[in-house]
């Protein structure tokens, strides 16, 4: 089961975490429901938590500061900030934090509940991404022995990125979202798309955009601006630029030569 962390300074509200969320129908399990940062930072150091649920207004630590050291050592660790409604000013540093939840108090079981629902299925998903990742190594040591080439170790992966992207090829798609989406971090996602490619993220969603716009042209009556803004270039000339840097030749010669 998932480990669950719970902080809080108020008494009713640690408790009504605590005793009205349904944690098991989550695969989830409360291992600790403490009143302050530093208690709690003390078990991130000795347990293996999946998601700590912390107030973001608490005297000594405040819960941004929990977090964030808490992360500092379980980077992949899931967080809900809890917050009252004086206290807006702290959901700008919880959003430049990556935090998985929001919830505001009184707290509303229906809104925290969605919450965890979500993060729970990111758990699931990462988790059995990690057993199809694991697999896929261990097939790679067992096919290194031959002495063929060992295959990509991670081809299902960058078939499920490009299919994303293939989804959202009108859209501004960014390594970041796309490094979330999967269940990475942006560096660690870089690094392995580019192992896996040999390019860069950003220049292979540029290929594919083009290569999209190349099909458009040929297959269809659309319009350059219409192609350009389908595939989310808010400039019509950056499109040209960019689709001459690719083909050798401008949007409209490529169409006449179809």
């Amino acid at each position: 089961m998932y480990k669950v962390l719970l902080v809080d300074d108020e008494d009713l509200d640690l408790r009504g975490m605590k005793q009205l969320v349904p944690w098991n129908t989550y695969n989830m399990e409360v291992i600790g429901a403490v009143k302050s940062g530093y208690e709690a930072l003390q078990i991130t150091r000795q347990h293996a938590i999946h998601l700590l649920v912390t107030d973001i207004r608490m005297p000594g630590m405040s819960g941004l500061e929990l977090a964030r050291q808490a992360k500092a050592h379980i980077p992949d660790l899931k967080v809900i900030f809890v917050s009252g409604h004086q206290d807006f000013q702290y959901a700008r540093q919880a959003i430049a934090m990556h935090a998985n939840g929001y919830v505001l108090k009184p707290i509303d079981d229906d809104e925290l509940f969605q919450e965890i629902g979500a993060i729970a299925a990111q758990l699931q998903e990462e988790q059995e991404r990690a057993t199809t990742l694991s697999g896929l190594q261990r097939t790679t040591q067992l096919t290194s022995l031959e002495e063929q080439p060992a295959p990509k170790r991670n081809h299902k992966l960058i078939e499920e990125v490009n299919q994303y992207i293939q989804a959202h090829i009108g859209q501004n798609i960014l390594l970041q979202e796309v490094a979330f989406h999967f269940g990475f971090s942006p560096n660690y996602f870089g690094r392995l798309f580019k192992e896996e490619t040999g390019e860069n993220f950003t220049d292979h969603v540029n290929r594919k955009k083009l290569e999209e716009a190349a099909r458009l042209l040929r297959t269809s009556r659309l319009k350059l601006y219409e192609i350009a803004d389908q595939l989310g270039y808010s400039s019509l000339t950056y499109f040209g630029r960019q689709f001459k840097e690719a083909f050798g030749q401008t949007p409209g010669e490529f169409r006449r030569k179809c």
